[in-house]
């Protein structure tokens, strides 16, 4: 039988785990609402998603991917020249990830923006847009 690992997670005042979805807002929150429309927002997620599971990479395997990210991305969109513009946001978000997070090893599996109905992690703050979050992930090395 496989046991869980449990990971201290604990950042809520009442000492409670926080979700990975509560995880992932509070590192990537700002860049995700960059997005206009709800598509641009799912975009900005899936690129905070990438930069969260490369934050789990030793440091060189981590620069390895970025390079990698960073190549598919002009491959994919040659006529847009702001490649360096993503590899720096990405290096953001890892950043704030090792930082908040350094002892979370869960690799993210699929993440998306969902309507209030369904959602039961959303950031609650009356001053800043809502933003509902569903993460599939597992444990890494676990």
């Amino acid at each position: 039988m496989i046991k869980k690992k449990k990971t201290c997670n604990k950042h809520k005042s009442d000492g409670q785990e926080l979700k990975m979805s509560e995880m992932l807002t509070q590192v990537a929150y700002d860049y995700i609402i960059m997005g206009k429309t709800h598509m641009d927002k799912q975009n900005y997620l899936n690129i905070a998603c990438i930069a969260w599971n490369i934050a789990l990479l030793t440091e060189e395997k981590r620069q390895l991917a970025l390079d990698q990210c960073q190549k598919q991305y002009e491959l994919r969109n040659p006529y847009v020249n702001d490649s360096q513009n993503l590899r720096y946001n990405m290096e953001l978000l890892i950043q704030e990830k090792l930082r908040l997070f350094p002892n979370v090893n869960r690799t993210i599996v699929n993440a998306n923006i969902i309507s209030p109905e369904v959602s039961k992690a959303t950031l609650q703050d009356k001053n800043r847009e809502q933003l509902y979050i569903q993460v599939s992930h597992f444990l890494l090395n676990g």
